[in-house]
């Protein structure tokens, strides 16, 4: 099946599989994303004052990842899911041509955002949630050794860090290395943190999915 719900795509995708898996419907599940936004990228324009719309999605880094979620007989796996969504603010990042409004205008199937509001919305419902997430799941920001994010800037990870109360020494930066890879970024996050051998069983993971729309994912795991 397809999972689409912008750069939270993927995270959605593992809280479906997820859920499928728990209720007993299928034993395991694979998710897999080939993520390709250098193809909304606009590169043409008749005068300066067209680019600022534009600007963020000279970002963007194409990768795919994928992930095998089987059912786990211990301790380890997703400990708590939790998505949110604010569909009044769509508008402020998102490529309008392809479906129903535009279907076939090519001037909108360019990426286009409102990035500063963007940032203030998210950074405010991110806050918010995760703060209630760790709540209700009986966590403490310390107690995190990972966490995994979406990223859009170099900022980023001050951002995240400032908003959630974890050290930004405990989430894995790619956007220097990759770009905004969009659902990509955070499977990307955990690939490296892994290759490099630094989760450890046991560990408790946060994964946060920030994503127009916008929404809000929170999954907490152990390893």
């Amino acid at each position: 099946m397809d999972v689409k719900n912008a750069c939270n795509s993927f995270v959605s995708g593992m809280m479906t599989a997820s859920s499928l898996i728990a209720a007993g419907i299928c034993s395991n599940a694979l998710i897999v994303s080939g993520e390709k936004p250098s193809d909304a990228i606009r590169f043409d324009f008749d005068h300066v004052a067209q680019l600022s719309p534009y600007l963020a999605g000279f970002t963007f880094g194409d990768a795919g990842a994928a992930v095998l979620l089987s059912a786990s007989d211990d301790e380890s796996g997703f400990h708590f899911q939790r998505l949110m969504t604010r569909g009044e603010h769509w508008e402020l990042c998102t490529v309008k041509g392809g479906g129903s409004l535009f279907p076939q205008d090519a001037e909108q199937n360019y990426f286009e955002g409102r990035m500063v509001e963007l940032k203030e919305v998210l950074a405010a419902e991110a806050r918010r949630f995760f703060k209630t997430c760790l709540q209700e799941a009986n966590w403490q920001p310390g107690e995190i050794q990972h966490l995994f994010t979406h990223q859009v800037s170099t900022s980023s990870l001050d951002t995240i860090a400032e908003l959630t109360g974890v050290p930004s020494s405990r989430i894995e930066p790619v956007f220097q290395h990759f770009g905004n890879t969009v659902s990509a970024s955070i499977p990307l996050a955990m690939y490296l943190r892994l290759q490099r051998g630094e989760i450890k069983r046991g560990d408790k993971i946060a994964l946060l999915g920030l994503a127009a729309g916008v929404s809000v994912s929170v999954q907490l795991m152990v390893w």
